[in-house]
């Protein structure tokens, strides 16, 4: 009678659970078809290029000064040296052309000492990169190019000097040349000079895309 009531009781307990187990059943889910959706034109580059407008520059030039013969001055050269900071500005997101500012000093043997300050143009990443770039859409190369006239103000000759040079820069790398004409005016003379120098310049995140 024990063993009867035992079973009965048994049979109550996994008729519930079994009944459960068939409830939640449930089928076996079946995927969607896959699609392919081909690209309608290029893809965007904007949003790729690097959103960095104003890339830092550092520059340094050494070389020599040559000296017009004017009036009562010969021709004549002299060694000369430049420290200038400045920024290239680009033109739109992405672009490796910009306005190039930069300012700092120059001496030059003829006893100069002036300040410069300094507002043109800059092109950079032109030729082919030096290094390969994996992910880079298309990598910078390493000339940079820059048009850039500059003010001068100090001393010169033994008085105040002002004037202005118009300056030529072609750069490899970080390596380059700058070929400029300067005039100076000083009382009431002035002095043409051409300044010839190998000039070092590193531009900050240039090889940024």
């Amino acid at each position: 009678m024990k063993a009867a009531f035992l079973f009965v009781l048994l049979a109550l307990l996994l008729l519930p659970s079994r009944a459960a187990a068939q409830a939640l059943y449930l089928p076996e889910p079946t995927t969607t078809p896959r699609r392919v959706i081909e690209e309608q034109g290029p893809s965007p580059l904007y949003y790729r290029r690097s959103p960095r407008y104003v890339l830092p520059i550092l520059r340094s030039a050494i070389g020599a000064q040559g000296r017009i013969a004017t009036g009562d001055l010969e021709g004549k050269f002299a060694f000369t040296f430049d420290v200038d900071v400045g920024m290239a500005v680009r033109f739109t997101r992405g672009a490796r052309v910009g306005a190039m500012l930069e300012g700092g000093y120059s001496y030059v043997g003829f006893s100069e000492h002036l300040a410069n300050l300094g507002l043109g143009l800059i092109v950079w990443g032109l030729g082919s990169p030096i290094l390969e770039r994996y992910g880079q859409v298309d990598p910078p190369g390493p000339v940079k190019i820059a048009l850039v006239p500059h003010a001068l103000l100090g001393s010169a000759y033994g008085g105040t000097a002002y004037g202005a040079r118009t300056s030529l820069m072609a750069i490899y790398w970080v390596a380059g040349f700058e070929l400029a004409h300067q005039i100076l005016v000083i009382g009431q003379r002035q002095v043409h000079e051409i300044h010839t120098v190998l000039t070092f310049a590193t531009m900050l995140g240039e090889d940024e895309e």
